[in-house]
């Protein structure tokens, strides 16, 4: 005799793709549907299981947005998703990534998960909308005043995610590389732990196994805490291989490559 079980299981996705063939409990799943509700079937010792899995999806959602001189660009971003940004020098990709971050004069809408940015406190929405400089800023002495340590296993986990121990925390921030400071404001931002990262240039200043422990970390962290990313860089390898999707600035246009 055959039983059939129905089974509903809350959770996150990255990409569909991602779901195509899985496994649950070391036995083999088929994807049947591909809408936002899969559905998945696997034979275990002539029973069918059948699986419907239902994802959230956080959006967020730019529409009509302005900023500086360019005309208005929309686009969306959805959970788990990288954007990559491209442009020429001077094309303005710095200066839509803080004009998302509401450092910068803008008009249009910007809405996550349905909150509208100019509906809460600008200190607040950088909370959600962490924005990641080329260039990190530093105001004390100790690399350690510049984090809660409260959670001191957590913070050494994250400091080998990057290449460091946990006695960089002693650190004074005079003897940091570019690219050493480049990692530690990546942990620093992600205390808050915002739903969008905003990325400039990010690696610029990283080796390539720097760079490989700085993508790692972005991914890890957006499938941890189901967020999201805007990831300018010049280097179209890059955006390739870690984006989902590639959008550049030409002509003072946002066009999808």
């Amino acid at each position: 005799m055959h039983e059939t079980f129905f089974v509903i299981f809350e959770c996150f996705y990255r990409r569909s793709s991602d779901l195509k063939r899985c496994k649950v409990s070391g036995f083999p799943i088929e994807a049947l549907g591909n809408d936002g509700i899969f559905n998945y079937f696997c034979f275990v010792q002539s029973s069918l299981f059948i699986f419907c899995l239902r994802f959230s999806v956080k959006q967020f959602l730019v529409t009509d947005f302005k900023y500086h001189h360019l005309p208005a660009m929309s686009f969306e971003l959805k959970t788990y998703q990288i954007m990559g940004l491209s442009g020429a020098s001077g094309s303005g990709k710095t200066l839509l990534l803080r004009a998302l971050a509401d450092l910068d004069e803008n008009e249009g809408c910007v809405q996550l998960d349905g909150l509208e940015k100019n509906k809460i406190a600008a200190p607040e929405w950088r909370k959600k909308i962490s924005l990641l400089s080329a260039e990190s800023q530093w105001w004390f002495d100790t690399v350690g005043e510049h984090f809660d340590l409260t959670h001191a296993d957590k913070l050494k986990i994250d400091c080998k995610a990057v290449g460091f121990s946990a006695d960089v925390m002693s650190w004074t921030v005079s003897r940091l590389s570019s690219g050493e400071k480049q990692r530690l404001a990546l942990l620093r931002s992600l205390q808050n732990k915002p739903e969008i990262l905003l990325l400039d240039e990010p690696t610029a200043n990283l080796d390539a196994n720097n760079t490989d422990l700085f993508e790692v970390a972005i991914k890890n962290y957006l499938q941890k805490e189901a967020a999201a990313a805007i990831w300018v860089s010049h280097d179209n390898v890059q955006l390739e291989r870690v984006c989902d999707m590639r959008y550049q600035i030409n002509n003072g246009q946002l066009e999808l490559c």
